[in-house]
């Protein structure tokens, strides 16, 4: 599956919605204007071609499409339900972390509601739904746990080790990773408890992902004033290219020492294939963002 293969999918639920709003207009509300038809069919394709647009451009990443990297046999029966998930974590962090007007703030809060409706309609089962809350609560426990560290590493806290902060702030940030693991892998092997060294690897993999995120949008949270370590620790060169070097040594190690066993020895290895791919753009992204004056 692709990149393509995503987005018209994202396509296709959008129709789906837009007939549904349809529907609610005209036979719940009673209201049959075509042209409040347009209008709620005009709002529905505005806000999904939003994301789409982020996804496209690489703004956004999406965990699904690296789980489908990894997972040969990847189930097709939470494909859709994986999206919407990345869906809605991509647009909460725009509306917690952008300076966006009511006219954007609008289309992200109607895809959100709109991707939330979504799980009524997918049939999921009790263990599914056990795991999409689990999710939902660790995204809080990770929203918290990043304004803890970034208020140590901006106070100067262990200003000489600052890693005794930053490797546990990358740590927790990759654990919005887990749910786009455990979900197909639930399906394939029947349960989350066998697969504590994949979700660990992809952890992994998700880190240097997320420096490698940081790096790359520099230039626009400075703008936007938002804390990374990249706008944090710019001012210093030589340490923040330390820290990067050390983070990414830390993570391809923690990875390489990872095996399953037989069992899921195929996905582990492709997550680490895909880590050492990826410590090799956050060094050269390193070197771009170090040369900017």
């Amino acid at each position: 599956m692709t990149l393509e293969r995503i987005i018209k999918m994202y396509e296709e639920v959008t129709e789906y919605h837009i007939s549904e709003l349809t529907s609610i207009i005209a036979k719940d509300i009673g209201v049959s204007d075509k042209a409040v038809g347009e209008l709620g069919r005009s709002l529905l394709i505005l806000s999904a071609e939003k994301i789409m647009d982020r996804w496209k451009t690489g703004k956004k990443y999406l965990r699904t499409l690296h789980a489908l990297k990894a997972m040969p046999n990847y189930p097709e029966e939470i494909f859709k339900l994986s999206v919407s998930i990345d869906a809605i974590v991509n647009n909460l962090d725009d509306l917690i972390d952008e300076n966006l007007d009511n006219e954007a703030k609008t289309l992200y809060v109607v895809e959100v509601i709109k991707l939330f409706s979504m799980f009524n309609y997918q049939n999921a089962d009790q263990e599914t739904k056990n795991l999409i809350a689990n999710y939902f609560n660790k995204l809080i426990s990770i929203a918290l746990l990043e304004k803890f560290y970034y208020g140590l590493i901006k106070s100067g806290h262990n200003a000489e080790r600052p890693l005794e902060h930053v490797l546990p702030l990358y740590d927790c940030r990759s654990l919005d990773m887990d749910i786009f693991v455990e979900l197909p892998m639930m399906k394939t092997s029947g349960g989350v408890k066998s697969m504590k060294d994949v979700v660990e690897v992809a952890r992994c993999f998700r880190a240097l992902n997320l420096l490698k995120k940081d790096i790359s949008d520099f230039q626009h949270d400075k703008e936007q004033g938002q804390s990374t370590l990249m706008t944090i620790f710019y001012h210093d060169k030589m340490r923040l290219r330390s820290i990067i070097e050390t983070m990414v040594v830390h993570y391809l190690d923690k990875s390489r020492k990872l095996d399953s066993g037989d069992e899921f020895k195929g996905i582990v290895e492709n997550y680490q294939r895909m880590s050492e791919e990826e410590a090799k753009e956050v060094l050269l992204a390193t070197e771009a963002l170090l040369g900017i004056s």
